[in-house]
């Protein structure tokens, strides 16, 4: 009876260890799984440009907080940007940089043109000079509207095809084909200001869209500091300027300027 009671014990004891040891394995192994899918996704994010902890792939709100303005093809530049730094100046800001810059913007969509008809932005950017950028082409998908834009991008060397584009930027899920659709030469005037912690990129862009108009458009994007900072700019420079507020995106004005592309628009819109 004692023997029969031991081996009960032992064979109790052994039942354990060995349920203790399959619950040890299925630990390990999820750990494991968890520290793939992780080092999977930061390599993913990190591929895109996109800065872990202020946006995420999924495109959180906020990674791009603007206020734009149309200005008028009559107006002199050169008069537009003294007033415009004697606005900033008597605000308290100070400039950190500025510069003239040329671009090359190549926009891609669906025959349908369901890119411009959800709202978005597929394109790729040229004319950065490498040694102080990531690289000579930026690729980038918007999405949203003018006054809480997401965005996400991409840097390479090289041209990439459309079907590349699409992996690049994580979209084959959304589109399976698209096209160069429209394209633009562009000149930027851009500023950095700067008032306590406040950070303002304030960007005059002139778009020479291939068949297609021309149009200036003046960007103040908050890079950092509360969002009434950028109002009250926005409304000290619209008083002061000859512009006016816009939330229109500037893909939609590139392909509503193109003729080609005119009967199928309208045929959206009888």
């Amino acid at each position: 009876s004692q023997m029969k009671s031991l081996q009960e014990t032992n064979h109790l004891q052994l039942s354990s260890l060995q349920h203790w040891g399959n619950n040890m394995n299925k630990n390990i192994l999820t750990l494991i799984i968890f520290g793939m899918i992780f080092l999977f996704v930061v390599s993913n994010v990190l591929a895109l440009g996109i800065t872990p902890g202020r946006t995420t792939i999924d495109f959180k709100p906020d990674l791009e907080r603007e206020v734009k303005f149309d200005v008028p093809l009559d107006l002199d530049i050169n008069d537009f940007l003294e007033r415009l730094r004697a606005i900033v100046s008597n605000m308290g800001y100070s400039v950190l940089s500025s510069q003239q810059v040329e671009r090359t913007f190549q926009y891609y969509d669906t025959h349908h043109l369901e890119v411009y008809r959800n709202g978005e932005t597929i394109r790729r950017v040229g004319g950065f000079d490498h040694t102080t950028s990531k690289g000579f082409f930026r690729y980038d998908f918007k999405k949203g509207s003018i006054d809480e834009r997401y965005e996400t991008n991409y840097w390479a060397n090289e041209r990439l095809s459309a079907s590349e584009i699409l992996e690049r930027l994580r979209l084959r899920s959304f589109y399976q084909v698209i096209f160069p659709s429209a394209a633009a030469e562009t000149q930027h005037h851009k500023m950095k200001i700067r008032r306590e912690g406040t950070l303002i990129e304030v960007v005059l862009d002139y778009f020479m869209v291939l068949e297609g108009a021309r149009f200036r458009e003046l960007e103040l994007e908050l890079e950092d500091g509360q969002m009434s900072d950028l109002t009250v700019l926005a409304e000290h420079i619209r008083d002061g300027q000859k512009v006016t507020p816009m939330t229109t995106q500037k893909y939609s004005r590139v392909i509503e300027s193109i003729s080609r592309y005119r009967s199928l628009l309208r045929n959206d819109h009888p």
